[in-house]
């Protein structure tokens, strides 16, 4: 159900900058070639459901600012949700990814930019505001569980030397035999041959 959502949503995405259906839908498949999507989801990591949100929450930028529908807020402000509910990590490296995602928007939609500047903040702070609103629950939600981790091991972070110990190497890119958190990485010949 997850690849399927996934491919559903990125094929909803690209079919925003495609003319054509199916070359929207050709775009959107390396989406389920991903190895790393593949070793998560199937090795019982969350990340590998959580991942589904991401292109659903950049479908739901895209269509409440340039659109201006009311669909594609909510659906955004579910998916900023849910991200945090499913996995952290995708829920982080997402919300970092949204100001590139909002640059990239503006500049396609140069001409539906001034468009929107001039129908007023109005506007642009009612579609905003389901968005808003999922950023304050889940605001609040971390400070929450962040005052209940306080006094724990975990409260003061990881050091460096823990980070290091548990990131791949840029290695595992490329290399087929990866082991650990190195193949998490791989690319997969499948994906560079597509």
């Amino acid at each position: 159900l997850s690849l399927w959502l996934t491919l559903l949503a990125t094929w909803m995405l690209t079919r925003r900058f495609c003319a054509s259906p199916a070359l929207a839908l050709l775009a959107a498949l390396p989406a389920l070639l991903f190895t790393f999507r593949w070793t998560n989801l199937l090795g019982g990591s969350p990340m590998g459901f959580a991942m589904m949100w991401v292109p659903l929450l950049f479908w739901g930028i895209d269509s409440a600012l340039f659109q201006r529908q009311w669909r594609g807020a909510l659906l955004a402000a579910l998916a900023i949700i849910c991200m945090r509910w499913g996995d952290t990590h995708v829920f982080f490296f997402s919300v970092i990814a949204l100001p590139a995602w909002c640059l990239f928007l503006l500049l396609v939609n140069r001409r539906q930019f001034g468009d929107l500047l001039r129908h007023g903040p109005a506007i642009l702070l009612r579609l905003a505001l389901p968005i808003l609103t999922a950023g304050i629950l889940v605001i609040a939600g971390q400070i929450q569980k962040s005052t209940q981790l306080a006094d724990t091991t975990i409260g003061g972070g990881r050091a460096w030397r823990e980070i290091a110990l548990y990131s791949p190497r840029l290695s595992g890119l490329w290399s087929w035999p990866a082991q650990g958190v190195d193949a998490q990485i791989f690319l997969g010949y499948a994906l560079i041959l597509f």
